[in-house]
């Protein structure tokens, strides 16, 4: 599962530890230590790979 994030970027779920909001934005940590920054707000992030998962099973594309 992916999350997508600003521009072309994704970000993939089973990578990822934590997500919480920092100070210049929310914080994606992964499983390896490493980080990504984001503007967007956790809830926003949320949205955004609902939405994702819409649109695969709207066009008839699974996910798994």
């Amino acid at each position: 599962m992916f999350i997508p994030m600003e521009g072309e970027k994704l970000v993939c779920l089973e990578n990822v530890a934590m997500i919480y909001r920092g100070e210049r934005g929310s914080v994606i940590l992964k499983r390896d230590g490493s980080t990504v920054i984001s503007s967007l707000t956790p809830v926003t992030l949320k949205r955004r790979y609902l939405a994702f998962c819409r649109e695969l099973e709207t066009n008839g594309r699974s996910f798994l």
